[in-house]
């Protein structure tokens, strides 16, 4: 007699003779026909009412024969893992191998748990939802909104800007009710993916403290803090439950202070010390200022004392913790610069706390020549990494009483000129006042000033190289972004005049500073033979007076030849502030070195070829950093298809993205006007 049993993929398979059978047909006659699940094996029965009609063939292979009861055992852990998955998997298979072998002890073996791992695991998998890849994608079902007692437990799921979401069953907020005092605190180590903190409220009781209320927040504003709080009060008032707490201990923070202060006016707001205090040491200890050559016993111990007084803050009178802050400051500045860093984070985050506020503000680099566009985006990143390799080198080649320097610029990069100046980044800022660049105003202390900690505490470049749209057009600008309508105000007069306020999109539209068909009057800076040349609007050849300084362009292309000459090799697209620059020949450099990539290659060369007007070349390959499978080829030249044209434009260049698992490509023009935001692939034959 057969069994049936199901496969891993839970389909139905017969096991008979201590091997396994899958269904083939149905046969006319109402005949079943199973075959082996060896693929190799040709052996089959012919089934009919649940009954054998016919064996044929033989098993030509070992098998690892394992009697009804083990399989039914093993069938019997991968049901229990779908039906209980609220306990672990690695207890499930516990418990029911030590139920089997108290039936039927150890002579025959259970197969161990690293060979049914990824079986067991995988089925578990599909009980759960799919993992979200963004947070756009996540999706709750309604059994995760519960708790075990069938309590409903998600009060709060609000999309702004961000996702955020906050639980806490019925019984557990009537908990929170008859506590007079509660605790508040976040933490980021525990937070979800995809959300920046969990945020928890806790109740105390005769017994301990309890966790009430759990929420995954995007940030630390306080209008976030508000709409959770304020979704919890409208849940106890829906359930006719009275929050009414007398006093909240919650951590240092600004914007949670407020949000709590609002929602309950009445309660006694108390900061934890503790977390302040270990805010300030952890701050401290990231940085060097324990080793910063206070040899005079004197700076030590008013040092210490300084840092004392900053830790004693929240013990002095709310109006008076400014002034003390300040009289602070101007002394440890006074004993040693390397303060001002931790000094000014603690006036962001505890004084003026600009993380309470929407406020942000963004430095980009500012293109003020209203005479001239780049050609496209591509002339655009060569020329200003030039012109920022050009700056950093001046400064380390400059030499002064303070700065005396030697350094190998023909293997120097951005990131290695920024490496080697980020020992001095205090002394130019001090003592380079007086000191300029060859023929200009600019003070080299100001240019030290471009060279900044980034957020893992390495030096790095301020001006943000790399300011796209949502079409990959460079669009660079100074503003600062103010409210949720996203308004811009200027920080310079150009292009906007004496307007106050700009709509984002027209900020966007009037600092274009590549190619745009709607602007027609403006001379195009474009790059040839590594050499950056104007076109004039013009047929006579003539600029208008002022708008361009050709001794200056003409000092970029003399440095520029130099970079080639010192750095033939090196180079490739200028991607970010750590890629190097494009190499000057069109023999191009491909920033990849696998095999595969060779055949993309010859496809795309072969495409950008196949029009005899419109000539392209490969100005560099890249791996994609979030899916390696994509290449990026960016095109030079005359080659500018665009798929939703169905023709060349004049200006902008474009892009090819190559699948290599699906081996298909695409064509991504880069014209503002075409807006290609939906990319068509094509087969690659």
């Amino acid at each position: 007699m057969y069994s049936i049993i199901k496969t891993q993929k839970k389909s139905k398979a017969i096991y008979f003779r201590e091997n396994f059978y899958r269904l083939q047909k149905t046969n006319k006659n109402g005949t079943d026909r199973w075959v082996c699940t060896k693929r190799q094996c040709s052996s089959s029965l012919t089934i009919k009412n649940n009954t054998i009609q016919a064996i044929r063939g033989a098993h030509n292979y070992d098998n690892l024969k394992r009697s009804p009861s083990i399989i039914k055992t093993v069938t019997n852990i991968r049901e229990k893992v779908c039906t209980n998955v609220s306990k672990p998997i690695t207890q499930i298979y516990n418990e029911t191998v030590s139920d089997y072998r108290k039936i039927h002890g150890t002579a025959e073996s259970i197969p161990i748990f690293d060979i049914l791992r990824s079986t067991l695991y995988r089925d578990r998998a599909v009980v759960f939802p799919k993992l979200p890849t963004a947070i756009s994608e996540l999706i709750l079902p309604e059994n995760f909104t519960k708790n075990l007692y069938n309590e409903k437990m998600l009060f709060c799921d609000k999309i702004k800007q961000s996702r955020l979401l906050a639980f806490s069953s019925l019984s557990a907020l009537k908990q929170l009710a008859q506590s007079s005092i509660w605790n508040a605190d976040g933490t980021f180590r525990t937070a979800p993916k995809f959300f920046s903190q969990s945020y928890t409220i806790h109740a105390h009781d005769e017994y301990s403290m309890k966790l009430i209320v759990f929420s995954a927040l995007p940030d630390k504003y306080e209008e976030t803090y508000s709409t959770v709080l304020e979704a919890l009060v409208l849940y106890a008032q829906t359930n006719n439950v009275i929050l009414n707490p007398t006093s909240i201990l919650i951590d240092f923070e600004q914007a949670a202070f407020n949000a709590f202060k609002k929602i309950f006016p009445h309660a006694n707001i108390l900061f934890c010390h503790f977390h302040f205090a270990k805010n300030i040491m952890k701050r401290l200890k990231k940085l060097p200022l324990y080793n910063i050559g206070l040899n005079d016993e004197l700076k030590k111990n008013n040092t210490k004392r300084e840092i004392a007084n900053i830790l004693s803050l929240p013990l002095l009178p709310p109006n008076k913790i400014t002034a003390a802050f300040f009289d602070t400051v101007e002394v440890l500045e006074s004993i040693n610069r390397n303060f001002k860093p931790f000094l000014n984070y603690v006036e962001k985050t505890y004084i003026i706390n600009a993380k309470s506020t929407s406020k942000k503000i963004s430095y980009h680099f500012i293109h003020a020549n209203t005479a001239i566009l780049f050609e496209n985006n591509i002339t655009l990143g060569i020329f200003i990494k030039t012109v920022i390799h050009f700056i950093l080198s001046s400064v380390i080649e400059h030499k002064c009483s303070f700065f005396n320097v030697d350094f190998n610029l023909q293997k120097g990069t951005i990131p290695d000129l920024i490496i080697f100046l980020s020992p001095y980044i205090d002394i130019l800022r001090v003592n380079c006042t007086k000191c300029y660049l060859s023929n200009s105003y600019i003070q080299i202390a100001e240019i030290a000033h471009l060279i900044v900690r980034n957020r893992q505490n390495k030096w790095s470049l301020a001006i943000d190289l790399n300011v796209y749209s949502k079409n990959q057009q460079f669009r660079l600008f100074d503003c600062v972004k103010r409210g949720e309508n996203n308004f811009l105000l200027q920080s310079i007069n150009f292009p906007f005049y004496n307007h106050s306020t700009i709509p984002y999109d027209e900020v966007l539209e009037q600092s274009l500073i590549t190619y745009n068909i709607n602007i027609s009057n403006l001379h195009i800076l474009y790059l040839d033979n590594n050499q950056f040349k104007i076109k004039p609007v013009n047929s006579n050849n003539l600029y208008p007076e002022g708008t361009i300084n050709l001794k200056i362009l003409n000092t970029i292309n003399k440095y520029y030849n130099s970079l080639f000459i010192l750095k033939s090799n090196l180079i490739s697209f200028p991607k970010s502030n750590d890629l190097r620059f494009l190499q000057g020949k069109k023999i191009n450099y491909i920033h990849v070195s696998q095999e595969e990539i060779q055949t993309f290659t010859s496809f795309v060369q072969k495409l950008i070829t196949s029009d005899t007007n419109h000539q392209g070349y490969i100005q560099s390959c890249v791996r994609g950093d979030y899916n390696n499978q994509l290449l990026f080829f960016n095109i030079g030249g005359n080659y500018r298809f665009c798929p939703k044209k169905g023709s060349h434009h004049q200006h902008n260049s474009v892009a090819i993205l190559v699948d290599t698992k699906k081996l298909t490509y695409t064509i991504r023009c880069k014209d503002s006007q075409c807006n290609n935001i939906s990319l068509i692939w094509n087969t690659i034959e």
